[in-house]
């Protein structure tokens, strides 16, 4: 029974898929995608005479009128911006050895080096000697004293 409906179901499908691409050369016809599409079943926008946009033509003159109606006047964007506190000046916390540790933790040690080719692996076996964590905060340190970075800093991807 299932085998016979099958076949049935595949003849009668082949009869209309022939028809289609040959009788009316339209193949596409058969695709869903390609019927026309009806307006989406939602709550209506309406116009600004409080008419229902239906079709698609009206939809887009509303919707253009409503977000280009400015298009050429000036806008006065001060009124936008709320004074902003000028906060005092500090000064910038220094690099300690506890963040440098605290940064090579949540780093994985497989990762591929940068350009500086500096793996993790390197840098966590680094960290094992109190003399280089010391000289590296101290780079570090240097670095927001002074405000400047290196450019190979800048280049490289073994960012704490």
């Amino acid at each position: 029974m299932r085998k016979t409906l099958r076949i049935a179901r595949r003849q009668y499908f082949d009869k209309q898929i022939h028809s289609m691409a040959s009788d009316r050369k339209r193949p596409w016809d058969l695709m869903p995608w390609t019927r026309e599409r009806k307006m989406p079943a939602v709550e209506a926008i309406l116009d600004s005479r409080g008419n229902s946009c239906n079709t698609e033509e009206k939809l887009f003159k509303t919707l253009h009128n409503t977000y280009n109606a400015a298009d050429n006047r000036e806008v006065d964007v001060s009124s936008m911006y709320r004074k902003i506190e000028a906060f005092e000046e500090r000064e910038w916390m220094k690099f300690s050895v506890q963040e440098f540790h605290d940064a090579l933790k949540n780093c994985a040690k497989n990762t591929a080096p940068g350009p500086d080719h500096v793996s993790w692996r390197l840098w966590k076996r680094f960290a094992t000697d109190d003399t280089v964590c010391q000289f590296v905060t101290k780079i570090a340190n240097a670095c927001f004293d002074t405000g400047y970075w290196p450019q190979h800093f800048k280049q490289s991807i073994s960012a704490m």
